[in-house]
């Protein structure tokens, strides 16, 4: 069974860490956006705080950690 225990502990970390390495995380969102398509609607699964989510315009998103998804108020 999966386990949430370091996403819940370190939500805080995790955005930080995307905070501290703009580039990587420039250059991540840019390798997921080249996957999507251009139109329709998507569902994030794991979604965490949204930091990827809503940039790429993915309204509704699913995660396994309550302590990520508190972290931003646009996923459910």
């Amino acid at each position: 069974m999966a386990t949430t225990t370091p996403f819940d502990t370190h939500s805080d970390r995790y955005e930080a860490w995307f905070q501290e390495h703009v580039f990587a995380y420039e250059s991540e969102l840019l390798a997921v956006r080249e996957l999507l398509p251009g139109t329709g609607k998507g569902l994030g699964i794991g979604v965490g705080s949204g930091l990827f989510a809503t940039l790429l315009s993915i309204s509704h998103g699913i995660d396994s950690s309550r302590a990520m998804l508190a972290r931003h108020v646009n996923v459910v």
